[in-house]
């Protein structure tokens, strides 16, 4: 291989002999866009994402979502978010306790010895 001449990285200013302008590619990576190439960019992302094609697309994948977790979606998961916590309250009915257990301010107390 042969010998590159020295040059300085336009982009942080070390010399170096590599093949190319920059010393390495995150400093040929790293660009500036003026104010009108952003403003370009940014009517044509517009322009496509308002596009018949893209709205499709979109309205194709937010339907394959929907699909996909209705089929992950277990029911009983469905039933239990539908529950409040009034549908857990059970209170024992005061023939079934055991001995020596009563009922007082909505606790269930036991007797000890």
């Amino acid at each position: 291989m042969g010998q590159y001449k020295e040059k300085n990285c336009p982009t942080c200013g070390t010399t170096h002999r590599k093949q190319g302008v920059y010393c390495s590619r995150s400093c040929g990576n790293s660009r500036t866009h003026t104010h009108a190439h952003k403003k370009h960019l940014s009517a044509k992302q517009s322009e496509h994402m308002n596009s018949e094609n893209a709205l499709d697309a979109r309205d194709r994948a937010t339907k394959q979502i929907t699909l996909e977790r209705k089929k992950h979606t277990n029911r009983a998961d469905i039933d239990l978010q539908e529950m409040t916590l009034d549908d857990f309250m059970v209170d024992p009915q005061i023939d079934d306790m055991p001995q020596g257990q009563f009922r007082a301010g909505g606790d269930l107390w036991t007797e000890v010895d």
